[in-house]
């Protein structure tokens, strides 16, 4: 009875420890994130390299883990991590230095992982060498399932899930960022009491029993290369799986720490499940469910005009699924506890392995996001690999040859359904091929091949002849042609047009979509050069440079933009010709709109109009509450800001309602209906105008067509420590 007592205390002790070290790991990381995403202009990348920077970090912490554990008996391991924690405490609280400033002439990311090493490196290592330890540890206690410590890394991901609903929820809505280094810190030196107890059990329990291992763990091997390369692999498609879908989100909806943590909390999730002593979903459940989820995964992936909520949540569902069944094969693999730092610390490099497809290999190799994709094949191919595919199998001339005719059929069909704009018809051919798919699912490898072949035909489906693609750190762009002879070039991020422009001489100097002259961006500054208050202009964000069209002769504008690749393709004649035919001489400055207008002379402009997207994301740090307060700094007395809202997933008026509230502005908004017919090109748009008082609106405070801001809501207002986005999402039930 006594020992029963002593192993329940010293199994909570453990589990709790590494819970809370996990709590540790995974409540930075968003923390981290918002406080570098002002700096980078919001780009969905950012989450995806600060992503690849802690997976860097947590495969460092698994290697200095398994190097003491393997080299050092316990007494000295717990002397030099107690060494390392306490040096690590004079890093804290972490903060981001004022000084640092992305690189505007070269890709950040190697930039920004140096910055983070130096920053919070230490000890987020220190945090996260504590999970394998402590399992090394527990193995040498004598506890009666010593033998067997896995279990513990449920625990350990009960705590990352805890973190991640946690911190949009409660800890970044009630803590500043500066309050939440500081509560991180705290709750370190908590940490710290943990890890001295559980060595204290650890030295006091040694060799007091034998503990009692997992027969059929036990009686394994040591582990070769081929299952150490398996363990690889079946770490790094999950990886690469999630962040493809963060990738997606952020693009498509806004990159905020809210939809950041969604994927990530089912990436996590099927750890816990996964390590579990009893899973939820045993893994002959799991099996059985991947010839579904393949399927529907060949049927949607690739349709890079139709991602909105519902494909969303097909990613979600499409990511549970297969990384659950990788990482289910991969507890099925695992080794006995003498082997445990080395099976963690494989894991791990698995894990970076995928993040470092995904953040550096990618952008530079692919012209579209190609690798959200390829780690679905991957995982369905080691679905096939763990029911005991062999060689012969993937070599079957029969199915390579279905393989190859699939990939041919499909690309030629949906070739010919793109040229024509024929959605219904693509979607048609892609559930056909789907289903040839589905009726190979009794051969994993046939299964597997037929898949890669439509994943291959169809990854970058679109509605339009391209003209050309490129990728940057900042997104996949594209030039799209208008099939039905218009003679109309696109602009495209994401699945959303950013600007359109006539090829037709007559209509070439036309601004088109949510610029024409008869919109809300038109009405305003028509209004303002009538009363001869309109230039100098400012404009965050230039895209095709539609609004350069909106100017006169004479007058003064500057546009902001982030990415260098749109600025070239602005001023490519074979692509867009705005910059060149109406405004030959405004100033562009590269750098994030924020920062590089900071820089600015105060009461710099007359017009400042806020027109950053990517895909159909704003950046959320230009509509906080400091971010207004510069733009006021940069207006001249009798400025006006014109905010375009356009947003077919986030309702961004009542969040700039809030913030002319309190910051005492006032202002009007437009929803403008667009006009027929389709060829016209002028689209459905939503501005927004504020202004110190209502003499400074001119014309627009009597514009019928203008409408007063609405009224209030109790929600709070957005700032660089708060913003809530799930209260302003466009819910398909709404």
């Amino acid at each position: 009875m006594k020992t029963t007592a002593r192993t329940s205390r010293s199994t909570w002790l453990f589990a709790g420890t590494m819970l809370l070290s996990a709590w540790l790991v995974f409540l930075i990381q968003p923390m981290l994130g918002r406080m570098i995403l002002p700096r980078l202009g919001g780009a969905a990348s950012v989450w995806i390299t600060v992503s690849l920077f802690f997976q860097i970090a947590l495969l460092a912490g698994y290697f200095y883990a398994h190097v003491i554990s393997a080299r050092l008996r316990p007494r000295a391991q717990m002397a030099v991590h107690a060494a390392l924690a306490i040096a690590a405490l004079m890093l804290l609280p972490v903060v981001v230095p004022e000084s640092w400033v992305p690189p505007a002439e070269r890709p950040p990311q190697g930039d920004l992982i140096l910055m983070m090493a130096m920053t919070v490196g230490l000890p987020f290592v220190v945090v996260a060498a504590t999970a394998p330890l402590l399992q090394r540890w527990y193995s040498l206690t004598g506890a009666r399932d010593a033998g067997d410590p896995y279990f513990l890394y449920a625990a350990s991901n009960l705590g990352s899930l805890a973190a991640l609903i946690l911190y949009p929820l409660l800890v970044e809505p009630e803590l500043g960022l500066k309050n939440q280094s500081w509560f991180w810190a705290a709750t370190y030196i908590a940490l710290l009491a943990g890890l001295i107890a559980c060595g204290w059990t650890t030295l006091r329990q040694s060799g007091t029993a034998v503990p009692r291992a997992d027969p059929a763990i036990d009686a394994q091997p040591a582990p070769d290369w081929k299952r150490r390369l398996h363990w690889l692999a079946l770490a790094a498609a999950p990886s690469s799986l999630f962040l493809g879908v963060t990738l997606q989100i952020s693009t498509d909806i806004a990159s905020v720490p809210l939809l950041w943590i969604l994927p990530l909390m089912v990436y996590l999730l099927t750890f816990v499940i996964a390590f579990a002593r009893k899973p939820l979903l045993t893994r002959n459940a799991v099996v059985r469910t991947i010839p579904y989820a393949a399927t529907i995964a060949v049927l949607t992936a690739g349709f890079e005009t139709s991602i909105g909520l519902p494909q969303i949540a097909v990613g979600i569902a499409l990511l549970f699924l297969l990384a659950l069944s990788c990482h289910s094969d991969l507890v099925a693999l695992r080794p006995a506890p003498r082997h445990l730092t080395e099976f963690f610390l494989l894991m791990s490099l698995g894990g970076a392995l995928g993040g470092l497809f995904n953040a550096v290999l990618a952008p530079l190799i692919f012209p579209g996001v190609y690798e959200y994709p390829i780690a679905i094949l991957a995982a369905i191919a080691l679905w096939a690999i763990g029911r005991g595919t062999d060689t012969k199998a993937w070599l079957n001339w029969k199915w390579v040859a279905a393989a190859v005719v699939l990939f041919l059929v499909l690309r030629f069909a949906l070739a010919i359904a793109s040229g024509h704009g024929a959605l219904q018809w693509m979607v048609a051919v892609k559930a056909a091929a789907a289903l040839i798919c589905f009726a190979a699912r009794r051969k994993p490898a046939a299964m597997a091949l037929l898949a890669a072949a439509i994943l291959a035909a169809g990854s970058d489906i679109s509605l339009r002849p391209e003209l050309a693609r490129y990728r940057s750190f900042f997104g996949v762009h594209r030039i799209e042609a208008d099939p039905t002879g218009y003679k109309v070039h696109f602009l495209m991020h994401g699945n959303t047009t950013h600007g359109a422009q006539s090829m037709d001489p007559e209509r070439r100097r036309e601004p088109l979509l949510y610029y024409a002259r008869s919109g809300p961006a038109g009405q305003a500054i028509e209004a303002l050069r009538g009363a001869g208050r309109l230039s100098p202009v400012g404009v965050i964000g230039l895209g095709a440079g539609a609004m350069a069209c909106l100017s006169s002769a004479g007058e003064s504008w500057t546009f902001f933009e982030i990415d260098p690749a749109i600025l070239a393709t602005a001023r490519d004649p074979r692509y867009f010709t705005f910059l060149n035919d109406c405004a030959p001489d405004a100033k562009v400055v590269l750098g994030d709109g924020r920062l590089k207008l900071a820089a600015q002379p105060d009461a710099s402009y007359r017009l400042l109009v806020l027109d950053a997207f990517g895909s159909d994301s704003i950046p959320v740090h230009l509509l906080t509450r400091e971010a207004v307060d510069l733009y006021l700094r940069k207006l001249q007395p009798g400025g006006l800001l014109l905010l375009h809202l356009s947003n077919r997933n986030i309702e961004l008026l009542p969040a700039v309602a809030r913030l002319a509230t309190d910051r005492g502005l006032v202002g009007r908004w437009q929803f403008f209906p667009g006009e027929p017919p389709e060829g016209s090109l002028i689209s459905p748009s939503e501005w927004a105008v504020l202004a110190r008082g209502e003499p400074d609106l001119g014309t627009l405070a009597a514009d019928p067509r203008w409408q007063k801001l609405p009224p209030l809501t109790e929600a709070r207002v957005w700032s660089d420590d708060y913003v809530d986005i799930l209260s302003v999402i466009r819910w398909p039930w709404k």
